[in-house]
């Protein structure tokens, strides 16, 4: 592990930023960058970049690393592209595409999320290059009778039946089958720490799912066997499948979406895994809202949150400050700030307690005098070494829109 001890300071819920804005010294002009008044006292609740990382919504996209039972690895994001009409309901296609922009090489599951804790299923489609490798059509889909729920609220240990038909159909041929999908989940344990690429993952439930299923096997039913772990805030973070492609699964290695906070308030937020040969930059800018739009109120203050830690469990126990570069601030400029060592993650409270240490830097600041015209972007960043031990970067950016 590479890193430098660091004074302990505790970080409690009234952290703040008192620091002005500053200026890198290569910034272009002449205009002077400062604060100004805090949002007014109609600013909703949710505007707080303090508060836990969002729950798994539509506009989520996972970075997952993928294993085929060979041992070969690549990388994919899942995310919302579209939605799909079943028998007259409306569900979101979300798909897990090859990072490297492979047009043939991806699945599709269609799903809705229910509250915090429930999935409602209703059908599965992909397309693959390296299908014909694993004994599969080069694609296929199949879509369900019924809507079928994984409920993460269900008993423990009480296995939850389904029973439905699918009506399937695969690549090289017209044929269309109507075959039966039937079998169980069990929520096997909760609140527990699995390992990912992204490092330890609290707060999980294990989902064994067993039973007879054509979703991504053809038109034939196929005994399948595996198990799932599901965070209510990054979704599916690791998957393993015994039977049929026994060495077969994906794990999450970051995640990146957005939120509407009402009142014209916008969050973003994103966790990812820097250095040990991953990426060697972490970014995150409003732009991510609106598209690349510069949407942000440069008269309003932002709040921008970066929490830093070891993505090894026993790395996140020491006090071993990493070397990195941070910044918080706007296009022209960054707000001064300092990471500081603490005890608790506000963006993963249900790390808290178990002995990790995290560092955190924050301000609450606006570019009232930027130059230009107003409709601008806050981000955040940290610069790391790619050979250094890794480290998860988290952060949010709460922000007021402009008009």
């Amino acid at each position: 592990m590479q890193g430098e001890m660091g004074m302990k300071t505790v970080i409690t819920d009234d952290l703040t930023s008192h620091a002005r804005f500053g200026r890198r010294g290569r910034l272009v002009g002449a205009a002077t960058l400062g604060a100004c008044s805090a949002a007014s006292d109609d600013t909703p609740a949710a505007a707080d970049a303090k508060l836990p990382y969002p729950k798994w919504n539509a506009t989520i996209a996972n970075g997952y690393v993928r294993t085929l039972p060979d041992g070969t690895t690549a990388g994919y994001v899942t995310k919302r592209v579209g939605d799909v009409t079943v028998a007259g309901h409306t569900y979101g296609r979300y798909a897990m595409t090859r990072e490297s922009g492979s047009a043939t090489t991806n699945a599709e599951i269609w799903m809705n999320p229910t509250g915090d804790a429930k999935l409602t299923i209703v059908g599965a489609g992909y397309s693959s290059e390296t299908a014909k490798k694993l004994g599969l059509p080069e694609s296929g889909s199949a879509v369900l009778d019924a809507p079928v729920d994984i409920d993460l609220d269900a008993p423990l240990g009480v296995p939850q039946a389904f029973d439905v038909k699918a009506t399937a159909s695969v690549s090289g041929t017209s044929e269309k089958a109507t075959v039966g999908a039937n079998g169980s989940y069990t929520i096997v344990e909760k609140d527990i720490s699995v390992e990912t690429p992204a490092g330890v993952v609290s707060g999980v439930s294990r989902v064994a799912l067993e039973g007879k299923v054509p979703l991504v096997f053809g038109v034939n039913a196929v005994s399948a066997r595996g198990e799932i772990w599901v965070s209510k805030g990054l979704g599916v973070v690791k998957a393993v499948l015994d039977e049929p492609l026994a060495g077969f699964g994906v794990g999450v290695n970051g995640s990146r979406g957005w939120h509407d906070l009402g009142g014209g308030y916008a969050s973003v937020e994103a966790v990812e895994v820097i250095g040990a040969g991953n990426a060697t930059r972490f970014n995150l800018s409003t732009t991510e809202t609106s598209g690349g739009e510069l949407d942000a109120d440069k008269e309003t203050h932002a709040q921008l949150l970066l929490e830093i830690r070891w993505a090894s469990e026993a790395n996140a126990k020491t006090n071993a400050r990493p070397y990195v570069r941070e910044e918080l601030g706007t296009l022209f400029g960054y707000f001064p700030e300092q990471l500081v060592e603490s005890p608790i993650s506000f963006l993963h409270p249900e790390e808290n307690g178990k002995g990790y240490v995290y560092w955190i830097a924050f301000a609450n600041e606006a570019a009232k005098n930027e130059a230009g015209t107003n409709g601008i972007a806050y981000h955040t960043a940290v610069t790391y070494d790619s050979n250094l031990s890794a480290i998860r970067v988290s952060s949010r950016i709460v922000y007021k829109r402009w008009p």
